[in-house]
């Protein structure tokens, strides 16, 4: 994956400089948050009436789908944006619980990539 940084070519030099620094901010995030994303969807699994882990999951989603397009990383964001909806309706079925981990191995799998990409 790659960030859209030919379309930000357009842009005045002082945006390119404050969303580069935006990008990098959002990466730190992503290092930091990824090893979380996991435990509170492991913790969710193991006990799906767990509202706390649940919340705090949310909270992370809804944060990163904010503004990954903005730095380069749309999927990343659209893919947040999807398990924040499947939170808000959770209702601890199966096939939710399939649901849920198969776009939070995706989320991670872009924030893995984010990580690389900014490398």
């Amino acid at each position: 994956m790659t960030t859209q940084n030919s379309a930000r070519s357009d842009l005045p030099p002082a945006l390119q400089k404050a969303i580069e620094e935006t990008r990098l901010r959002f990466i730190e995030t992503v290092c930091g948050r990824l090893p979380e994303v996991e435990a509170l969807h492991i913790e969710i699994l193991r006990n799906p009436a767990d509202v706390e882990a649940q919340k705090k999951l949310s909270f992370i989603v809804h944060r990163l789908s904010g503004i990954a397009a903005t730095v380069g990383y749309p999927e990343l964001g659209a893919t947040a944006a999807e398990i924040e909806g499947i939170l808000a309706q959770f209702d601890q079925s199966a096939d939710v619980k399939d649901i849920l981990t198969g776009q939070v191995e995706t989320l991670l799998d872009h924030m893995e990539d984010a990580i690389i990409d900014a490398s």
